[in-house]
């Protein structure tokens, strides 16, 4: 996880939650300035450990609810399930909105691309108005 110190004590299960979805490059940040997010990191954390397996929203389709969303530039990752590293979700790749799709992807790899941001103020909702909310290509799902 890499806090240490005087983080330990206000490392909560909700925040730990948070540090497990967070890409790398943003964790240096965060523990410079620990204090400042920990609100922000403990709700994210109570909304992402409200993920659901994998297989549990099946056939919810765009009712499926996203508790996480990746992004960087045009490209927007929702995720909807979670297995250990395994992810399901929507991902839309560099503003390709006819070509994006439903699939699996792995959270750590995720979490190791440059540039890549978790989505601190990230609040559940269906997987259709976190698409209508990206464009309006989706505005008919």
């Amino acid at each position: 996880m890499g806090t240490t110190g005087i983080y330990k004590d206000r490392m909560t299960d909700a925040i730990k939650t948070a540090y497990d979805f967070m890409c790398e490059h943003q964790r240096p940040i965060v523990n410079r300035t620990f204090f400042d997010y920990i609100d922000t990191l403990e709700e994210l954390g109570k909304t992402l450990q409200k993920t659901p397996k994998i297989y549990a929203q099946d056939g919810k389709g765009y009712d499926a609810i996203v508790y996480a969303h990746y992004f960087f530039g045009d490209t927007d990752v929702f995720v909807t399930e979670r297995d250990g590293d395994e992810l399901f979700a929507y991902t839309i790749l560099n503003g390709d909105y006819e070509m994006s799709e439903l699939g699996y992807q792995s959270l750590s790899e995720i979490k190791n691309i440059a540039f890549f941001q978790l989505d601190f103020f990230w609040e559940e909702k269906t997987l259709r108005e976190a698409l209508k909310e990206v464009s309006d290509y989706f505005e008919n799902i």
